[in-house]
């Protein structure tokens, strides 16, 4: 399968974030805090707009991107 460039739409952000769900990584660590250990949040729980702005670059990792392409297949 070949590397696809995905153009951040709304429906591509909504393919990223199950791509990452059934890649099992549901949560992510927050260090903007000023707290000794970062916080976790689950994934599923954030605005679109931030979970945009803080996953986007996990699309040009080839395993997501090649599960983006067969979330995208299946609809």
């Amino acid at each position: 399968m070949e590397f696809k460039k995905y153009r951040a739409t709304r429906k591509n952000v909504g393919i990223l974030r199950k791509a990452l769900n059934e890649l099992g990584h549901t949560t992510y660590e927050d260090y903007s805090l000023d707290l000794p250990y970062p916080t976790k949040h689950n994934i599923n729980s954030m605005q679109l707009e931030h979970f945009q702005h803080e996953f986007w670059s996990d699309m040009y990792n080839n395993e997501i991107n090649y599960k983006m392409q067969e979330l995208e297949k299946d609809l």
